[in-house]
């Protein structure tokens, strides 16, 4: 069967109604597909589609334990990286806020909290006790860690954006760089994706230990759980790992076939995804990147990718935002390279330990002046660029017009081939 056929099945088998959703595999069966796509088609049908609750939260689950006044809460503090804190306690996980002047512990403390429920059910920590030292939770211990250090190395205003870069965390980037990036259209850098993790792999395949595939691997998933776990990097680490299997098993598959495979994954793990903003725009991107590398003989082909990138992900950029930046396809090469210094350097600097802190005179000035250029480069960039295009809605929805984008790159692909061998038959 061919693979446009499996992506537009596999859609189906998502989108379709649970009954409907079952016919599905029958189709695949009736195209002659292989016992493992028809698998993957019956994983598809089977998969709800309804957006699952929030993992932290039910600050209602507090309100249930007394009516009103103070109430008592049992649990051990989470502060997981990407996502909010919470109080995990035996009857689930609890959203807790803090009044003025009572600052969370440590991640991984034993509490006994004396919190109170507001009208509208935020709880609220009104007094603490912490039942020994931290235990456990040994992740987000590491992730505020790294986190601490990183503003340790740079300058007080370029904090934000290393952090950003480096573990994806954004709330401390000034509104000014935000401003800027979002009118040259590079707002995709900010986000943790593919680029992170072949930084990471490409640094220690370089220290000799590349070999090792359990190691890489756990470098690669240690980084991914540290950086947030976001959408983007999972389908990275994911679509290494599927590339990496092909390789040791000399079974390379298709990049567009890859990728479906993770979103099929990563649906079938966590249903509902496919209606996240950020897993929309990763992998239009990539989809989009793959199938205009091939629209044209290397190494123009590889010349003309971030532009499917761009015309995949452009629908759904100005239909939730309302505009699209063409001005980035020139803005990015000539930020990637200040972006690649600070992960290059960053990643290793800033690792807690005694060891790594003894490079602090070398890896910090680099990475501030580095971060310096990059602001101000961005900076008078966003001055020169022009504004950017505000299309009008379509009546189709954004992700899929950009499907369609992406399916519209692989027939031209198809056709060039095509063409190719006709031509190779004329004598």
């Amino acid at each position: 069967m061919h693979e446009t056929w499996q992506v537009g099945l596999a859609l189906a088998a998502l989108l379709a109604p649970p009954g409907m959703g079952l016919l599905v595999p029958l189709l695949g069966v009736a195209l002659r597909g292989s016992p493992l796509v028809v698998l993957a088609l019956l994983c598809c049908a089977l998969v709800p589609l309804q957006i699952p609750p929030p993992h932290v939260a039910t600050k209602h689950q507090a309100a249930d334990t007394a009516a009103t006044g103070a109430i008592a809460l049992h649990g051990r503090w989470r502060e997981p990286p990407g996502a909010r804190p919470f109080l995990q306690t035996a009857r689930g996980d609890i959203a807790l806020g803090f009044v003025e002047g009572l600052s969370p512990p440590p991640a991984g403390t034993e509490l006994a909290v004396r919190a109170r429920v507001g009208s509208d059910g935020d709880v609220l920590a009104v007094s603490l006790v912490g039942n020994g030292t931290p235990r456990g939770a040994w992740l987000d211990r590491w992730a505020a860690a790294t986190a601490e250090r990183s503003k340790q190395l740079v300058a007080r205003d370029r904090q934000g954006i290393v952090a950003a870069l480096l573990l994806g965390q954004r709330q401390d980037v000034p509104f000014p760089v935000t401003a800027d990036w979002a009118r040259l259209g590079v707002s995709h850098l900010l986000a943790l994706s593919g680029q992170n993790v072949t930084l990471v792999v490409a640094c220690w395949q370089r220290s000799g230990l590349g070999r090792i595939a359990f190691g890489t691997a756990l470098l690669v998933w240690s980084f991914v759980l540290v950086a947030g776990a976001g959408a983007p990097l999972v389908r990275s680490a994911l679509g290494f790992g599927a590339m990496a299997i092909g390789l040791r098993t000399a079974r390379r598959s298709p990049g567009l076939r890859r990728l479906a495979v993770v979103a099929l994954v990563m649906e079938a793990w966590e249903p509902g995804l496919h209606h996240q903003l950020s897993a929309q725009l990763s992998f239009l991107a990539v989809a989009g990147l793959i199938a205009a590398a091939g629209v044209l003989r290397p190494p123009l082909g590889l010349a003309l990718a971030p532009c499917g990138a761009f015309l995949a992900t452009a629908p759904l950029c100005a239909e939730t935002f309302g505009r699209v930046a063409p001005f980035g396809l020139l803005a990015t090469p000539v930020l990637v390279p200040f972006v690649t210094v600070i992960l290059a350097v960053g990643l290793v600097a800033i690792l807690p330990g005694a060891l790594f802190a003894a490079l602090d005179p070398i890896t910090g000035p680099i990475l501030d002046t580095t971060a310096h250029a990059l602001l101000t480069v961005s900076a008078w960039l966003a001055r020169v660029a022009p504004a950017p295009l505000r299309p009008p809605p379509t009546d189709l929805p954004g992700a899929l017009v950009g499907l369609a984008v992406v399916a519209a790159l692989v027939a031209l692909t198809h056709v060039r081939r095509t063409s190719q061998r006709l031509a190779d038959l004329v004598p």
